[in-house]
């Protein structure tokens, strides 16, 4: 069984290169547009604030999957500390049993433990999360389309 973990995401980016290229060949929108290259300077600038939760996926020391969450006060209600989601991958050969729902019941907890009220998750249409967010008792937040402008 796999292992979940909270991590600095800095300490452990060299052995998520390889999960983030098939992440983003398998779900990745507008390649053309928004080549696979991440912000490391606006993710290194969120953690060293406190504002990254970052849960790893481990078999033994190898890391296999991971969800990468900003957690910042709700512009609806500054009243109300929200975690949203950023992206969230398990290795193929990890997607077995309650090894996803896992992932996300414990990115919930460490959330709430930090004091969020609130936890947003997006799923792509054709995708299994999509499926399986309504059956852990998620609910339609907003929905989020996405027009290239060039």
């Amino acid at each position: 069984m796999i292992e979940m973990r909270e991590i600095g995401l800095f300490g452990h980016l060299e052995f998520m290169e390889s999960m983030f290229v098939d992440h983003w060949l398998a779900l990745g929108s507008f390649p053309d547009l928004a080549p696979l290259k991440p912000d490391f300077g606006t993710i290194m600038a969120l953690e060293d604030g406190g504002k990254l939760v970052c849960l790893g996926a481990f078999d033994g020391d190898e890391l296999v999957g991971y969800s990468i969450n900003v957690m910042t006060n709700w512009l609806h209600s500054v009243d109300v500390l929200m975690c949203q989601n950023m992206v969230m991958w398990l290795d193929v050969g990890y997607r077995v049993g309650m090894n996803g729902v896992r992932l996300i019941r414990e990115t919930e907890r460490l959330a709430r433990s930090k004091g969020c009220g609130v936890f947003l998750c997006g799923a792509k249409s054709d995708t299994v999360m999509f499926e399986l967010l309504p059956k852990l008792k998620y609910e339609v937040h907003e929905t989020v389309y996405a027009r290239v402008l060039a």
